[in-house]
């Protein structure tokens, strides 16, 4: 099987509990667009306003580590819980990311800052073999529960 059919195979959402739904990426670049793509359907099944740009960069942020720094395969899940999301990114690499500060003329390194800057709360958690890494943060929704300068 080549990795194309493979990827197309593994990056099937599945439905969790409650608002959760989860898909499992190769560990390659292009999952990042796969899971910008993935989170912006699940916003937006949620009534989520389309103005949800902080959810799509801390996902894309989140996924881009795993892939740089990580080993595959890679899980997203993401979890509307009324006025919240929550984010999370699990490899198989027990590495635990470490926010550091880019100088001015770095092509890296922000990831974790950017993360920290659009959340409320972002963490790690070691287990199986690999690490979950998760961002927690208010969303936008149509029906007007929560803004970002609410909370």
């Amino acid at each position: 099987m080549n990795a194309q059919s493979m990827c197309k195979d593994d990056a099937v959402p599945t439905l969790g509990h409650g608002g959760m739904r989860s898909i499992t990426l190769l560990g390659e670049p292009r999952d990042v667009h796969i899971a910008r793509a993935f989170v912006g359907r699940r916003l937006v099944e949620h009534g989520v306003d389309t103005d949800h740009l902080d959810c799509l960069t801390v996902v894309s942020e989140l996924v881009t580590n795993s892939v740089v720094h990580g080993r595959g395969p890679i899980v997203v899940d993401v979890d509307v819980r009324g006025a919240e999301v929550v984010l999370s990114v699990s490899d198989t690499h027990p590495s635990v990311p470490l926010q550091r500060t880019a100088a001015d003329d770095d092509e890296t390194g922000r990831g974790l800052a950017i993360i920290d800057a659009l959340t409320v709360e972002w963490g790690v958690s070691l287990g199986g073999g690999g690490k979950t890494t998760y961002a927690r943060m208010p969303v936008h929704s149509r029906r007007g529960i929560t803004t970002r300068s609410e909370t």
